[in-house]
């Protein structure tokens, strides 16, 4: 596909807050809880997507 006309200002973060396709966030990041402690031995996420991840590189 081609697109036909002025090439777009601003940055690609400007276009898509001009277009209403983002919003400014309305949290604080120290609001959020603690990282979950995880039992001796137990998979993080983390590892297991990467386990799982690790046969398509």
């Amino acid at each position: 596909m081609v697109r036909l006309g002025p090439f777009p200002k601003g940055s690609p973060l400007e276009q898509m807050r001009a277009a209403g396709e983002v919003e400014v966030a309305s949290g604080d990041l120290d609001d959020l809880p603690e990282p979950l402690v995880l039992p001796p031995r137990v998979e993080t996420p983390s590892e297991a997507l990467a386990r799982r991840r690790r046969h398509e590189r």
